[in-house]
């Protein structure tokens, strides 16, 4: 079975101030950070200040925990989930697309990109 998901950068926005609101203390990320931690920590194999880079970070949430392992960087689409995530002091977060990510090949120990399925209508 396929599922087919389409949503506007509205819609989009929309969750991203919702996930925000809840990021901190519900379940489900606390749950997901607690289970990516060691995966995080068994890929960068105990390099010392490692260089770690989140694609669709959406509110920068996940840059504290990746930022325990070296310096962790962001980027993401929605301008929405980028400034919740500055005025949260989450930085440095940048707004790119994957397919035009404005850092350079090879400068980063690691790359994640978590709960980032989205389909945007040819519309947005």
């Amino acid at each position: 079975m396929v599922f087919r998901v389409r949503a506007t950068i509205r819609e989009v926005d929309r969750l991203l101030r919702a996930t925000a609101r809840a990021e901190d203390r519900h379940f489900w990320f606390r749950g997901f950070r607690w289970f990516a931690t060691p995966l995080v920590r068994q890929a960068l194999d105990g390099r010392a200040r490692a260089r770690v880079l989140d694609c669709g970070c959406g509110t920068g949430a996940n840059l504290k925990l990746l930022g325990r392992f070296g310096a962790a960087y962001g980027f993401d689409l929605s301008e929405v989930g980028l400034s919740i995530g500055r005025q949260a002091g989450r930085l440095p977060v940048a707004r790119a697309s994957v397919a035009a990510a404005p850092f350079a090949s090879d400068s980063f120990d690691l790359v994640t990109s978590f709960d980032v399925l989205v389909s945007l209508s040819e519309r947005e």
